[in-house]
């Protein structure tokens, strides 16, 4: 483990050996943040205890291929808000990144500005929420993908993936708004429109 500064919100880094990580660990302490790099998740858990403010993980080699390696994050990203950054920005990266509970997804060459925006954000105080939203998408997959978007941006979301449950959700948690797949099996996000609409008459 290496450690960047010793003042300021501690933030995990991994792994310890890649470049782009080593020169943001610098920059991020002038901006108040404590940098430590890892040579592990594992290590990343064992450390969990010092109450990090967030973390950030490249993806860009295959570490983050291995099962265990995916394991310890998913874990870790359970408690603690968790960045992952890769030289793609493919959408296959970008949902492997979400399942392992990834907030945010940084793509080479890293934009400290952005970073510092990100980081500041998912280590700020916690705000009232932004609202409630309903996806209903036969695809979870892309459910997924967008109920880590909005609830990145602040919003709780409720996922539905059979368009004939979407009544028994809207009764049971009523949302601000509705996120329709136009296409699905069994009925269209029109038709799903419409039946909601009869509700409301």
């Amino acid at each position: 483990m290496q450690t960047q500064g010793n003042i300021g919100k501690p933030i995990f880094l991994w792994p310890a050996s890649s470049v782009d990580l080593q020169e943001a660990a610098v920059q991020l302490g002038y901006y108040g943040y404590v940098a430590e790099l890892f040579d592990s998740p594992a290590a990343l858990l064992a450390a969990e205890a010092r109450n990090p403010t967030g973390a950030l993980v490249d993806c860009g080699g295959t570490a983050c291929l291995s099962e265990a390696n995916q394991k310890a994050l998913t874990e870790l990203s359970s408690r603690v808000p968790l960045a992952c950054m890769s030289s793609s920005g493919s959408i296959d990266a970008r949902l492997g990144a979400v399942r392992m509970g990834c907030q945010a997804y940084f793509t080479r060459p890293l934009d400290m500005a952005n970073l510092l925006d990100t980081l500041d954000r998912l280590t700020a105080p916690p705000q009232a929420e932004a609202g409630k939203v309903l996806i209903v998408d036969d695809s979870p997959a892309l459910a997924a993908f967008y109920a880590a978007h909005l609830n990145e941006a602040g919003f709780v979301t409720q996922v539905v993936n059979d368009p004939l449950k979407t009544l028994e959700a809207l009764n049971e948690h009523p949302p601000e708004l509705i996120l329709l797949d136009m296409n699905m099996p069994g009925a269209s996000g029109e038709e799903i429109a419409k039946v909601i609409r009869q509700q409301e008459a």
